[in-house]
């Protein structure tokens, strides 16, 4: 996972909630590198490589940017689509748990700030 900021869940999410994110999806085996934006990807039949800003290269499984201000929830219309709103935000509860799927959760622009 590449994020740009320093931290997951930037304002209006608390620091709290941003550093237990962080652990739980660290011990679920998540690499996460902050400060970072990709500067371009790669895509193959079996995987893909992202450039960042900064020269590494990365080799990924699985390829998804949730960069913009409009919801890209292309993969989740894709798996679950009753999991979006009207506006193409994917429905979520109080713990950003997918509206559909208790065992996915849905963050930053793909999700509404107020969830569902």
């Amino acid at each position: 996972m590449v994020q740009s900021s320093k931290r997951l869940l930037s304002d209006p999410w608390p620091t709290k909630l941003s550093d237990r994110l962080e652990s739980d999806l660290k011990k679920m085996g998540a690499n996460i590198i902050f400060g970072q934006r990709v500067a371009s990807e790669s895509l193959s039949q079996q995987s893909g490589i992202v450039t960042l800003a900064d020269g590494r290269t990365l080799e990924a499984d699985l390829i998804f940017p949730t960069a913009g201000t409009t919801p890209n929830s292309q993969l989740v219309a894709a798996q679950a689509p009753t999991a979006l709103n009207a506006r193409g935000y994917v429905k979520v509860d109080d713990y950003l748990r997918v509206c559909t799927r208790s065992l996915s959760w849905a963050l930053c622009s793909s999700s509404p700030i107020d969830p569902l």
